[in-house]
This record gives structure tokens, sequence and C-alpha cells, in this order.
């Protein structure tokens, strides 16, 4: 899964809005983001996807690299930007600026509308909508965040669902023996 630290990041696009529930009305935010990544964090979204946009350089193509097994040539020069139809629920985002002020913090974002670019020399343009529910506090702090556009974005995924023993009936996933011990 797709997982970021303080990546620089722009900020593209905010858009506030409000989801309903029933009868509940909730403020949501969906953030627009774009950010240059390495190519191989391409697999991290589909695996293979790297190996599919990319090959190695010909003769002549590019200087010599340190490692020529890399795969820096793009394979599809006149591709337009690959979509992908993946959501990815559950994420933790958090942006940043370089000042000092408080980061945001969004809990429970889904990664969405997800689309690549593969660059010259092994890179990719990665962009990229999460969509959370919000407070105003938040509205406030990511509309400081648009303004600014550059930020550091840090994505965290899920983490992975711990089975416990009264959701399988099975004590194997207790790493401790802890429900052995209780016996």
């Amino acid at each position: 899964m797709l997982a970021l630290d303080a990546h620089p990041s722009t900020l593209t696009n905010l858009n506030i809005r409000i989801e309903r529930h029933g009868d509940d009305r909730q403020l949501a935010a969906d953030l627009k983001l774009t950010m240059q990544v390495s190519g191989v964090t391409l697999n991290d979204l589909e695996p293979g996807l790297h190996e599919s946009l990319f090959r190695k350089p010909g003769a002549g193509e590019q200087q010599e690299l340190l490692d020529p097994s890399l795969l820096t040539a793009v394979k599809f020069p006149g591709l337009d930007p690959i979509s992908l139809s993946h959501k990815f629920p559950g994420y933790e985002v958090e942006l940043s600026d370089d000042d000092e002020s408080a980061p945001v913090f969004l809990a429970d974002v889904e990664i969405k509308r997800i689309s690549a670019k593969a660059l010259e020399g092994g890179s990719a343009t990665l962009t990229l909508t999460g969509s959370a529910n919000i407070d105003s506090d938040d509205a406030r702090d990511l509309t400081d965040l648009l303004v600014r556009e550059d930020v550091f974005l840090t994505l965290t995924p899920p983490k992975a669902k711990v089975q416990t023993d009264a959701d399988t009936g099975d004590a194997s996933n207790d790493p401790d023996g802890a429900q052995d011990e209780a016996a």
C-alpha cells in the first residue's frame, strides 16, 4: 500500500461539501494533491505498474547509471496519464507547510481518483484525491494550506486488521499464548 512521509506535494484543489447520513449532515472535504514520486512507488498502488511504464534506457539514451538494471526510460512517451480505479479507504493523512503552524491531521481518509504519468529518468507525477469528514477548524486550516499550495504530505495506510480469538474462535492468532494461560 502507498505510504509517504513528509513528501513534498502540491494541494491543487479543495472541495468542501456536506455529506448526508440520513437526517445528519456532516462537513466533508475532497483534497486533490499532486507530487513527484519514484517510479518504483507506483508498484505500491498496483504491482507491476512500474515495469509496465518504464524500461531500461538504450545505448546513448541516458548517461551511464550506477545500476544499469534500473528502469528509467519511459516505455510509451505518448501515453496520457493512466488512471487507476482503485479506492483505498482508512488512510491517515497529515498535511503541513514549512512554517511552525500545527499540521492538519485527517483520519479515515479514502484515497481515490489516482492518476500517474511516467517521466523520463524514472520518476512519475502522481495525482490523487483524498476524501474525509472534517470539522470547521479543519476547513479553515485546509483553506490556509490551499492558498500556500506547497505542502508536506504524510500518508499512512490503514493497519491490517488483527483478528481476535473472538472473531475466529481460534487461539492460533494469539502470539503471546495468553488465551492458553487463561484457560
